[in-house]
């Protein structure tokens, strides 16, 4: 059962002044930074010792209850495991951040950016210590990968926290806001069918991401409800040129790719070999288009990016304010457009 965040007992100053074998004034000072260390000519070894004891227990500076008599910054923490800052117009991320900045600029709110450092090749939230992130009343989550344990264990201390994306985490529910990828699916997979397409492919990206799994339920779902099941083909991952003899292979007439590399890659292939798009094969995407000079127009999804960087602004403040008790999810209906990439089956 996952632990409630709320009954977990935060570590203190006075818990890192003990593992460390300090007193809680060089606790103080070493939060606080290099100015409040000189003064109390902390020396760095004993520095070294306390950020280790911070890493250690998780310890976070209540520098908001020092500053604010409400105990609030008024700062929300955009936090990703991608190196995805900065982030370009055509980037799928870029959206999102846009709603997370508009929500935030509407209720007077700054934004604190922060990506996880590298330790040991793999990036950790933990790895930043006492990072400025901590200054932020609380932190939403954007990008692909997810640290799962380090979030897990953010929660278990009762730091507020939204992710942008549904996720599940080892022994504590999240809170989050997402994209209803599962009728999202169904709806483009129905969609393709009424066109009159029956020999449909749908490229599985083979990943166990909950985005990867929630398209695919859609589609099988889907599938099983119009009774082509046995007309549905899963292709793995490829090149386009491979996924193009798959194609071929299969005689199909419609493809549906959870990424939009694949969907691109497919569409360029088909072309370069002489094929119409969507007049021999049609192919639609689920997860947006690839950024970059290969930018082409594509059906399928289109994802409400925007509402859900306002989203998670929201939910963040509703678990501040205590009016909504973690976990609290919303997901968020995508649209559909099929005027580029399908047609009818030639």
């Amino acid at each position: 059962m996952p632990t409630s965040p709320s009954r977990a007992r935060r570590p203190t100053q006075s818990d890192v002044a003990a593992l460390a074998g300090v007193s809680r004034s060089v606790v103080s000072a070493v939060i606080n930074g290099p100015e409040t260390q000189a003064a109390l000519r902390v020396s760095p070894t004993t520095r070294d010792r306390v950020l280790a004891a911070v890493d250690q227990i998780g310890y976070i500076p209540n520098m908001a209850a020092r500053s604010l008599a409400s105990g609030r910054n008024e700062i929300i923490g955009v936090f990703t495991y991608d190196p995805i800052f900065p982030i370009s117009s055509s980037s799928f991320y870029h959206d999102i951040v846009v709603g997370i900045e508009e929500e935030a600029d509407r209720i007077g709110h700054s934004l604190l950016l922060s990506n996880a450092r590298k330790d040991q090749g793999e990036r950790s939230l933990y790895r930043a210590r006492t990072s400025t992130l901590r200054v932020a009343d609380g932190v939403i989550v954007i990008g692909g990968k997810v640290g799962r344990n380090d979030l897990a264990h953010l929660l278990s201390e009762g730091f507020p926290c939204v992710i942008v994306g549904r996720r599940e985490l080892p022994g504590v529910e999240p809170s989050w806001v997402a994209p209803d990828y599962v009728a999202g699916a169904r709806r483009l997979f129905e969609a393709v069918v009424e066109h009159g397409h029956e020999r449909i492919g749908y490229v599985d990206p083979g990943a166990a991401s909950e985005p990867a799994l929630d398209r695919a339920r859609g589609v099988t779902e889907a599938a099983r409800a119009a009774g082509l099941s046995d007309q549905l083909i899963t292709l793995p991952l490829g090149s386009g040129d491979e996924l193009l003899q798959q194609v071929r292979d299969h005689r199909l007439t419609a493809l549906l790719s959870a990424s939009g590399e694949d969907a691109t890659d497919t569409v360029l292939a088909a072309r370069a070999a002489g094929m119409s798009v969507p007049g021999d094969l049609s192919v639609a995407s689920m997860g947006g288009t690839p950024e970059g000079p290969r930018t082409i127009a594509l059906a399928g999804l289109t994802v409400p990016r925007l509402e859900l960087g306002r989203e998670a602004v929201r939910i963040l403040m509703a678990l501040l304010d205590g009016s909504v008790t973690a976990p609290a999810h919303t997901v968020l209906e995508c649209g559909l457009d099929l005027t580029a990439t399908v047609g009818p089956p030639a």
